[in-house]
Parts: structure tokens; C-alpha cells; sequence
């Protein structure tokens, strides 16, 4: 059962991570914060709704000091949280006076430490404002930060950036006498999808463009149209700034490809990949097509064997496939019971999620934030339901309806990792059913993965020796017959 013990080592140590990144991020943000049980409420949000966020370069972040913070927006509130949670600064979100309303909203705003764009009787009023508000809190030492994109309709390209956070930046740094310090640091932050559930988000801090940095070689200070060119030239470094949606679709197969289907490649890796696509699209279009069809091909037949790139891409031959099968077969059997348990009590709370998410999400860019706001109240008043049927119901007391609770919240855990060792038990077993049933399909797949893999490896490292390295044949040769054979078993 090495294969069983592996799989529940790996569970344990993987809560254990994200114990311990819930409790650092609500112990190393500063207490001027406020309550920690806000944060920690946004903690748990986070840790729920994201499978891993990276931080790249947090050091980049002066420790102290006025700090003017500018990011990009693909997720809407998402991403204010994603900030709050995994930044280790006080940071205060300028946001439109319209989003104040109604109350509940203002309160969640105001838990971020966001700051209302006050509305006047016109638009030098509102910049005067908003100017003065910012000031206050860098005379402070205080962290603003800013979207200047506005919430983006593509998911990992950048809009052209409006010149507020400039004027913010450069009113502060050159208004007065004597001219003052301002950091000001730019974030991207990329979602691997950010409308799916349990996605990985990296959060990238680029270089800090100092008060120094905002004059030009001769002295002057630079413009504001001038100094947005210059954020906008950063952010997109810390961004894919890839619209198209076929790029988009081809960077996502490679990258599955070359990760063995274990997850995204790092940020920095994964912007080469989709870079490179898009030097080889301008400069050899027909090479880049034909790369297009032959991944795109991979994965068709891949899917129709029903195989992941995991377990495609795993070498359990032989005796430790059988005892990684065996092992995952047996979790599964032993788990069936409260798995089935932990379905049924937790279905009703996922359902109830879901469909507010659906509701209230106007466009992708709100999906990530519209789910994790429906879990914090509909779950906690679902298991609170449970509570309640225990003590007013069945008679109990606090402590048992307490048990009830952390039993069917262990359940629904059980459920979850069932799930996974049922779909991790049945895809070896058709990858062994494939290899005995269909050896020279399994073989085409494999060679077909392999010197796909060796294509996106030299995109990775020169985009011009990508080419038509291997036969389409490779792929496009597998019988259908073998398929229907297989399927007809």
C-alpha cells in the first residue's frame, strides 16, 4: 500500500502548508490593521478559494514609508483581497464612491482599508480630494494602492492605464517644497484562470520607481502622460500581456505539456513560453499554425482515450504502477462510506455557493470574488443550520451539536480527497488497460507528448529553432478504430 501511504502523506503535508501560510498571514500583517479576525476571515477566503499563490520579489516592497502601490485588475475584488492577504503593508484601495453603496458593500470595503473617491461638482473637485486623502496617508508612512487599468476584461493582458495613479504620484513627490520621497511599486498579478475554482495566482512585485526616477536625464520632471507610459511599460512585464484567445489556448497546452500536468509553470518561465508563441507567430505564422494543429490534435486523441497529462506523462510501469493502483484503489474503497456521508452533507452548501456565484457574477473578472463572498455567509450559515437541527431538534447541547458540526466538516474533507483518489485510481487503471489493449496507441501518445515537449523547450529557449521538428503523423495516424475498440470493451 506504499501508493496509499504516499497519497495520505501527501494530503497531511499539504494542510499542514496551508496551516501555515493561514497563520503567517494573519500574524505578519501589521496589528495597525485592525481586528485579526477580519483577516483572518480574508485568510481562510484566500486559503479556500486558491490552490497556491506565490509571491515573487515581496522584498521589493520597502518595509517602511510612503508606498504608492499600482497593480493590475483582472478579478475585480479578487484581487484587492489576493493583496491584503499576501502583502505584508497596511494597504489603502482608492475605489469610485459608487461602490460604497449599499452599507454591506461600504463595510467590506472599508475592511480592506479602501478609500471612497469623493464625488463633487466637478471633475477638479473629485482629483482635489482624492489628491489630499492620498497625502494624508503618505505623510503617514501609509501603502495606497491603485488599479489604473480599471477591472479588465482580459484575463492576462494589460488595458491602457489611466494617468491617475501618475498624478497621485507626482503631486505628492513635487507639489511641495521640499520635495518628498514616494516609492512607487508596481504588481502584476496573474491568475492561471480566474474563473476557476481552487487556480494558482502569483502575485509579481516589479522594481520600485523611486521619487529620483520620476525626472529626466536633464532634471525635469517627467509628465504625467510620461510617467503612466513608464508603469505601463512595468506592469506588462509582470503580466502575459497575451490577448489573443487561440495564443492563449496553445500557451495553456504547452504549458500543461511541459509541467507533466502538475500545474502552471512559474511566472517568469510561463511569460517566455507565451512571449516566444508570439515571436513565432509574427515571424513564421504557417510554423505556428502547424504547431497549433499538431498540440491541439495531442490533445483531442488524449481526451477521447480519456487519459489526463498527469497520468499520461507518469512513469508507473510495472511493479510501482501496480502498487500505486493498488493503493489508490484501496483508499478508495475505504473511504467510499464517509465520502458518500461527507457528499450529502456538503452538496446542499456547494449547490447553494454555486448558484449565488452564478447570479452575482456579472462577468468573468467577478466569478473569483463573487464565490468566495456567497462561501462566507452561506456556508457558515449552512453548517450553522446543522448546529441549530442538532440543539433545537434532536435536544442536544452545544458541545455535541459543536461535534456534529467538525464531524460533518471532516466528512466533507474525506469527500473531497475521495474524489481524487477514485479519478487518481481509475485514470492508471486505463493507462495500464491502454498499454495492454492498444501498446502501439499508448506509444504514439507518448512520443507524441515527448517531442511536443522538446518543441515548447526550444521556444522556451529560442523562438526561432521552433519548427516542424516532428511528423504529423506522429499524431494524426492513431486509428480511430483502436479508440472504438477500446471504447466498445
Amino acid at each position: 500500500m506504499n501508493g496509499g501511504h504516499e497519497a495520505a502523506a501527501h494530503a497531511v503535508s499539504r494542510v499542514a502548508e496551508y496551516a501555515r501560510d493561514l497563520v503567517r498571514d494573519v500574524t505578519e500583517v501589521p496589528a495597525a490593521f485592525g481586528s485579526r479576525l477580519v483577516l483572518a476571515i480574508m485568510a481562510a477566503g484566500v486559503w479556500v478559494s486558491f490552490r497556491h499563490v506565490r509571491v515573487r520579489h515581496a522584498e521589493r516592497i520597502p518595509p517602511e514609508g510612503p508606498v504608492l502601490l499600482v497593480a493590475n485588475h483582472p478579478a475585480a475584488w479578487a484581487d484587492a483581497l489576493l493583496l491584503t492577504v499576501k502583502l505584508r503593508r497596511r494597504l489603502h484601495f482608492l475605489a469610485q464612491e459608487e461602490q460604497f453603496h449599499p452599507w454591506p458593500r461600504a463595510l467590506l470595503l472599508r475592511a480592506y482599508g479602501s478609500l471612497p473617491v469623493t464625488a463633487g461638482f466637478g471633475r477638479h473637485h473629485v482629483i482635489a480630494a482624492t489628491l489630499q486623502q492620498c497625502e494624508q496617508l503618505f505623510d503617514r508612512g501609509e501603502v495606497v494602492a491603485i488599479f489604473p487599468e480599471g477591472v479588465s476584461d482580459a484575463d492576462h493582458a494589460l488595458k491602457p492605464l489611466k494617468r491617475g495613479a501618475a498624478r497621485i504620484a507626482l503631486h505628492y513627490a513635487f507639489a511641495h517644497e521640499p520635495h518628498r520621497a514616494l516609492a512607487v511599486v508596481p504588481v502584476g498579478l496573474h491568475y492561471a484562470d480566474r474563473t476557476a475554482f481552487r487556480t494558482d495566482v502569483e502575485l509579481s512585485v516589479g522594481d520600485p520607481l523611486t521619487s529620483a526616477m520620476m525626472r529626466r536625464a536633464d532634471g525635469a520632471i517627467r509628465s504625467a502622460a510620461e510617467l503612466t507610459y513608464e508603469l505601463q511599460h512595468a506592469l506588462e512585464e509582470l503580466v502575459l500581456d497575451v490577448s489573443d484567445p487561440a495564443q492563449l489556448g496553445l500557451h495553456a497546452m504547452l504549458e500543461a505539456i511541459v509541467t507533466r500536468g502538475r500545474g502552471p509553470l512559474d511566472f517568469a518561465r510561463s511569460r517566455r513560453l507565451a512571449q516566444a508563441l508570439v515571436a513565432l507567430a509574427r515571424a513564421a505564422p504557417e510554423r505556428w499554425d502547424a504547431l497549433r494543429r499538431r498540440t491541439a490534435s495531442y490533445a483531442r486523441l488524449r481526451a477521447r482515450v480519456r487519459l489526463s497529462e498527469r497520468t499520461l506523462a507518469s512513469r508507473d510501469g510495472g511493479a510501482l504502477g501496480t502498487v500505486r493502483l493498488a493503493g489508490l484503489g484501496g483508499l478508495a474503497v475505504i473511504g467510499f462510506a464517509p465520502a458518500l456521508l461527507g457528499e450529502i452533507v456538503d452538496l446542499p452548501a456547494r449547490a447553494l455557493v454555486r448558484s449565488a456565484a452564478a447570479h452575482y457574477s456579472p462577468g468573468p473578472s467577478q466569478v473569483a470574488f463573487a464565490r468566495i463572498g456567497a462561501g462566507f455567509f452561506l456556508i457558515p450559515a449552512w453548517y450553522g443550520a446543522i448546529a441549530a437541527a442538532v440543539i433545537y431538534g434532536l435536544g442536544g447541547d452545544r458541545a455535541e451539536a459543536a461535534a456534529v458540526v467538525l464531524a460533518c466538516a471532516l466528512l466533507a474533507a474525506v469527500a473531497h480527497l475521495h474524489h481524487r483518489w477514485v479519478t487518481g485510481a481509475l485514470e492508471h487503471w486505463r493507462r495500464r488497460r491502454l498499454a495492454r489493449r492498444a501498446p502501439h496507441l499508448l506509444e504514439r501518445l507518448e512520443r507524441a507528448r515527448r517531442e511536443l515537449a522538446e518543441q515548447a523547450a526550444a521556444l522556451l529557449a529560442d523562438p526561432g529553432r521552433a519548427g516542424p521538428s516532428f511528423d504529423q503523423r506522429t499524431v494524426a495516424s492513431s486509428a480511430p478504430s483502436d479508440i472504438g475498440n477500446l471504447a466498445a470493451d
